[in-house]
């Protein structure tokens, strides 16, 4: 917590007047489906429950236990088309955070092509944040730190 602190040099200082717990399940899974197709799904939820020990008061209304969705969604595939040919693409589902002002769910892909050109250099072309210009992901009161929809194009040496 962070706490008025009277008749000290510094007005404010920073106190252990929490108290609670938090819970969630992490669960991965992945299928070979086919020879030449990969299926990952996962899931990770988070839930807390926190509250002010007696005789505190928390100034940054609960900030230092963050903010966190509860719940979030995980798909990505692989596909080996050739022996040179592979194509990556992600879905993932984030939950509203609650905070003030909340931030809203999202869903948001990302996909990667990749061409292996020799046993020593692949040519690809990737992009994050496919689905949208820009996104909030934290509660940036500036939105100086909107995620952004991002395309790449490179090479990778391998050796």
């Amino acid at each position: 917590t962070t706490e008025f602190s009277p008749g000290l040099q510094l007005p404010i200082r920073l106190m252990n007047g929490i108290e609670g717990h938090s819970w969630g399940v992490e669960a991965w899974s992945s299928s070979q489906i086919l020879p030449w197709w990969r299926l990952n799904l996962g899931i990770s939820t988070l839930f807390k429950h926190f509250r002010q020990k007696p005789g505190h008061l928390d100034l940054s209304a609960d900030d230092s236990v963050g903010h966190d969705p509860e719940v979030q969604l995980f798909a990505r595939s692989q596909f080996d088309l050739t022996d040179r040919l592979r194509v990556n693409a992600g879905l993932r589902f984030i939950g509203e955070i609650q905070s003030d002002p909340p931030i809203g769910a999202y869903v948001e892909a990302d996909a990667q092509v990749t061409y292996r050109l020799t046993e020593r250099l692949d040519l690809y072309a990737s992009g994050t944040n496919l689905l949208h210009d820009t996104h909030l992901e934290s509660n940036d009161p500036d939105r100086a730190q909107l995620a952004q929809r991002s395309v790449l194009v490179g090479a990778r040496v391998h050796f």
